[in-house]
């Protein structure tokens, strides 16, 4: 046996070669705030389809403890699901990915189905 051990991490991350290797932490610092600049864009998102929605339902909705309640749940919840784009990119990058269509294609899904999420919240309200 060659004496590594193969399940233990890499001490850095290669990026390229000829560059210095990258530590995990750097790796993680460098995609969350990747990530938090693309949350805006998230949050605004997220903003406007419910505003949509509630427009087509009717404006009466909002008059609603309910709504308020659910609005404020589902926000914290989108944001907590939010940190899975960074989580599973910085997880996949450490493995040795590093292609540049991951980050978009992480926040288009991750978007999309937050927006059907609050589309199908707001649809579902009774008032």
């Amino acid at each position: 046996m060659s004496g590594t051990d193969p399940y233990q991490a890499p001490a850095a991350i290669e990026e390229a070669p000829g560059e210095q290797p990258v530590t995990l932490d750097a790796l993680a610092r460098r995609t969350f705030l990747a990530w938090e600049k693309l949350r805006i864009l998230y949050v605004l998102i997220l903003v406007v389809i419910t505003l949509a929605m509630v427009a087509f339902r009717g404006f009466g909705l909002v008059a609603t403890v309910e709504f308020w309640l659910t609005a404020v749940v589902g926000a914290i919840f989108a944001n907590i699901a939010f940190f899975a784009g960074p989580v599973v990119e910085t997880y996949v990058r450490w493995l040795g990915y590093r292609g540049e269509v991951l980050r978009l294609l992480l926040f288009t899904v991750g978007t999309v189905f937050a927006c059907l999420l609050a589309t199908g919240t707001v649809a579902l309200m009774k008032w």
